[in-house]
């Protein structure tokens, strides 16, 4: 079980109405899951220097992947709570709206100022002020890369994909 099959779970739970009041109905199951999830995540970070070790590759992706879930189900599910109202901030949105060109470009950003800048391939070192703020300008320089990415490519893409029709009830 992973996070692309629990994705699909959730698209189906959140298209049926049946499913979607049955999950609803579980919300102290889904504080005690949470919590417990929470728990183990914390833990599974609590030793950073043993991320690739069996249990982090195995149980400890579906774990966080689980996390994931249940986090975005109950926020969808009970909007009046503080998990809901944090997650309808703007600001976390707009991130939201770009965050797959974060993921794809974030390492070429940070590659690229680290050899121009560093004169190194591997990780960044920030000693001083002046690279302080380089890293940040690389950062924001980013962050508008991948809105225009989104506004210009994923988006045109998006809303062709919401025409299309598949023929099939849920």
């Amino acid at each position: 079980m992973d996070s692309l099959l629990l994705g699909f779970v959730a698209a189906l739970i959140w298209r049926n109405a049946d499913w979607r009041e049955r999950f609803a109905k579980q919300k102290n199951l889904h504080r005690g899951l949470l919590v417990l999830l929470a728990a183990g995540f914390a833990y599974s970070t609590w030793r950073p220097d043993q991320p690739r070790e069996r249990w982090g590759l195995s149980i400890g992706l579906t774990w966080a992947a689980a996390l994931h879930f249940l986090f975005l189900m109950y926020a969808l599910l009970h909007k009046n709570g503080m998990v809901g109202w944090f997650l309808r901030r703007g600001w976390l949105r707009w991130l939201g709206g770009i965050a797959y060109g974060v993921y794809l470009f974030h390492r070429l950003f940070l590659q690229t100022v680290a050899g121009l800048v560093w004169h190194s391939s591997g990780e960044i070192e920030v000693k001083t002020p002046g690279q302080l703020a380089l890293y940040f300008l690389m950062f924001a320089a980013m962050l508008a890369f991948c809105r225009l990415l989104y506004v210009f490519y994923e988006l045109p893409f998006l809303k062709q994909g919401h025409k299309v029709s598949y023929g099939f009830k849920m």
